[in-house]
């Protein structure tokens, strides 16, 4: 499969074997880095509180991406408390210390609007917590408050937590929503190349980071292709047909994803000459040309380095043990109208005969001649 990587904001070839195996990354994400220094491990709420704060400030400092960063704070805070933020305000957002009793974890201030946001990670909304939420809205309500659009926002994992009647549901946002927000905000960032910028950049990996922490979620809104479902539910099929006339054995149905490059793996893993093979496809998001991949599990593989898979086998090597190889599916005319079921099949069986029988001479040991 044709994939791409996004690098400075454009898209660039990538890899394939770096995509497979659950996510393997190219670079690793700065949040995911930080967050193991220090005790931003045992304080989670601080570490994630000053990470938002950090991205949101970031966007809004930079006057290419401040809509951004409005839409962001409306959509998961304001409109839920029954106002809105416009990009001609000045808006500031700090993160506060867990530790203080006094102050929420975030506060985001602008002249007449005022949000108190309650920070939770994997901890419980116990009593000391409700508590604090009790004094954060008497503070609020007293009539000296100058700020009068305002607020106290709870974040939880999925935005459900027992507050009694403390605060009303809409006030109760999950980390997957805001995950979504986040995931949004991006993609209408990356439409305008004038916004490709460090800035971007922080927003994209604090995102891939909350997917990292199993923090997101797309939410199902009912409108599956459920033709293009249909379509991956006969590619799995046909391969599967062709694994059997092939004799492979205990076929079981594999996934994978990557997280990073919105893809998913799906084939079946099976044997044959208690060699592991796993025969598939990638999945995208994107519409991309579709690959059949036959990945081939031998101890062989370690005897040879990458330029040479690719010379004699046109393979990638993915790891000591691991080798891929991809055929273009339209280059054979399988999706075309003149070939049937049957043909593809066909199609599949001589790709993995051929690959198998080339691998298999590949991997031949060199005869050393004898001397006379």
């Amino acid at each position: 499969m044709t994939v791409s990587v996004e690098v400075d904001g454009y898209l660039q070839p990538k890899n394939l074997k770096d995509s497979y195996n659950q996510g393997v990354r190219m670079e690793e994400n700065i949040f995911s880095s930080l967050i193991k220094w220090g005790d931003a491990k045992s304080q989670e709420e601080n570490y994630y509180s000053k990470s938002l704060t950090l991205v949101l400030s970031h966007l809004l400092k930079d006057e290419r991406c401040k809509f951004a960063a409005v839409n962001i704070l409306n959509e998961t805070f304001a409109k839920r408390l029954g106002f809105s933020f416009s990009t001609n305000e000045k808006i500031d957002i700090q993160s506060h210390k867990t530790n203080d009793n006094k102050r929420p974890d975030i506060t985001i201030e602008a002249e007449d609007k005022l949000i108190y946001v309650e920070i939770k990670v994997s901890s419980p909304v116990n009593e000391e917590a409700r508590e604090r939420i009790r004094n954060y809205i008497k503070r609020l309500s007293d009539p000296k408050q100058k700020r009068t659009k305002n607020g106290v926002m709870l974040v939880t994992k999925f935005g459900d937590a027992r507050v009694d009647s403390i605060i009303l549901p809409k006030q109760q946002i999950s980390w997957f929503t805001l995950s979504g927000v986040l995931r949004k905000a991006l993609e209408e960032l990356k439409r305008n190349e004038d916004t490709q910028s460090a800035t971007v950049y922080l927003l994209k990996k604090f995102h891939e980071f909350l997917k990292e922490k199993n923090m997101s979620v797309e939410r199902v809104d009912g409108t599956i292709d459920y033709l293009a479902m249909r379509d991956i539910y006969n590619l799995l099929t046909i391969v599967q047909r062709a694994c059997k006339e092939l004799k492979f054995t205990n076929l079981t149905l594999d996934t994978g994803e990557d997280i990073d490059y919105g893809q998913f793996w799906v084939g079946y893993k099976c044997k044959r000459e208690k060699q592991v093979h796993r025969i598939g496809f990638w999945v995208s998001t994107v519409k991309e040309p579709i690959h059949l991949c036959l990945e081939i599990e031998d101890e062989m593989v370690k005897r040879f380095d990458e330029d040479e898979l690719q010379d004699n086998l046109g393979a990638e090597k993915w790891d000591d043990k691991t080798i891929a190889i991809y055929l273009d599916l339209d280059s054979k005319g399988f999706f075309t109208a003149e070939t049937d079921a049957g043909k593809q099949v066909q199609i599949v069986k001589e790709f993995v005969q051929e690959t198998l029988k080339k691998w298999s001479v590949t991997k031949r040991p060199i005869k050393k001649t004898r001397r006379l």
